[in-house]
């Protein structure tokens, strides 16, 4: 199972999304779920991507090995090269920017509120799915510029800021095992998900981890509103007819 996705197409990511949903739901028996998603956008260095959008590409291997059951890495504008690909490397993608510029878009119209600074970004959003509808909630999200992460000097490097990151989130999943029965992960599917958000109680291990001020100083809350991937969709289909 891949934790790390590269994302050509939003409708494919908004498909993923609901395929997960579905299974989670089915293999957990809840009327409703909670579970994390992390939405990456990073340039290539061709069309001026700096050296940390470069090492966030490099690292997807890592990252798919160590983010674990928390929550799945999207890559938009990044692509496999082959349809038999089995594990992701960096020589397996390749990077498009027609794609990564509708699929930032279609995000930029449903987050309004974000300021994306162009190399490397990253969005952390809860998705809430039901028996009757998906959505993806922007009010309760996160916005890191990774970029700006590094130039504050706040890390050693990308690989500090990521573990940091990462561990966080296991730190926060993994105490709500024994402070309540709201964060679980599927027998079947390995996922992690919830019955209520955990993207604050995560934030605040990251802060703990970090430093309060400085994650004020990286990160930008409630970027939009919650929209449903059926509305995601139209949104995606409106910016392809131009």
């Amino acid at each position: 199972m891949h934790f790390c996705h590269p994302i050509l197409e939003f409708d494919v990511f908004l498909r993923k999304i609901e395929n997960y949903s579905s299974q989670i739901l089915e293999n957990s028996g809840e009327g409703k779920i909670v579970f994390p998603v992390a939405l990456i956008f990073t340039l290539d260095s061709e069309h001026g991507g700096d050296n940390i959008a470069k090492e966030l590409i490099k690292r997807i291997v890592v990252n798919h090995l160590q983010s674990g059951s928390m929550f799945d890495f999207y890559y938009f504008g990044w692509g496999l090269n082959s349809d038999n690909v089995k594990f992701l490397h960096p020589s397996d993608v390749s990077f498009d920017i027609e794609a990564f510029c509708a699929c930032k878009h279609a995000v930029e119209k449903a987050a309004p509120n974000w300021r994306p600074n162009g190399n490397a970004d990253i969005i952390i959003v809860d998705v809430y799915a039901g028996t009757n509808n998906i959505t993806i909630d922007f009010k309760n999200s996160i916005s890191i510029d990774i970029s700006s992460a590094i130039k504050l000097d706040k890390f050693t490097s990308l690989g500090s800021f990521l573990q940091k990151f990462i561990d966080s989130t296991k730190t926060a999943v993994e105490s709500s095992f024994y402070t309540s029965p709201s964060v679980e992960i599927s027998d079947r599917l390995g996922f992690a998900y919830a019955k209520e958000s955990f993207i604050e109680k995560m934030m605040n291990k990251f802060g703990n981890l970090i430093g309060a001020n400085t994650l004020m100083e990286l990160t930008t809350k409630n970027l939009g509103v919650p929209i449903t991937t059926e509305e995601l969709l139209l949104i995606s289909n409106q910016i392809k007819e131009y």
